[in-house]
């Protein structure tokens, strides 16, 4: 079956999403039935045109209430390693940034923190955060 116009003009048609993300539809078959692709490669079928043109698709693996990330950025915990951390960035419950008294960052989940199971990676940094 040839494809419409409308089609045609909304495949490819990419705007950021109110999580941040920019998000492509990679196929459309009307206004009730689009797949989109976020800049990860994250692929989410079945949603409404209406939904995308205002920012509303949600990606799946990213935390939908903020307010948990404000909760948990900032909190500091002692590791079993000895060394003290603090959660810089939270995306969801299995993507985390803390930020070990030594200056290391490392990523790891929020289960892990909560539990002090997040190594300090000694001497070796893996990245310092840049200086404001």
């Amino acid at each position: 079956m040839p494809r419409t116009a409308k089609q045609n003009n909304r495949l490819g048609e990419s705007l950021v999403m109110s999580n941040g993300m920019r998000c492509t539809i990679i196929e459309y078959k009307d206004c009730n039935h689009i797949t989109v692709q976020f800049e990860d490669g994250v692929i989410v079928p079945k949603r409404q045109y209406n939904a995308f043109k205002s920012g509303n698709i949600h990606h799946p693996g990213m935390l939908q209430n903020s307010n948990k990330a404000d909760e948990r950025i900032g909190a500091e915990r002692m590791m079993n390693c000895g060394h003290t951390c603090r959660i810089i960035s939270y995306k969801n419950g299995k993507d985390i940034e803390v930020e070990f008294d030594t200056g290391a960052i490392v990523r790891s989940s929020y289960d892990s923190f909560i539990n002090g199971e997040i190594l300090c990676p000694g001497a070796k940094i893996i990245r310092k955060r840049k200086a404001l």
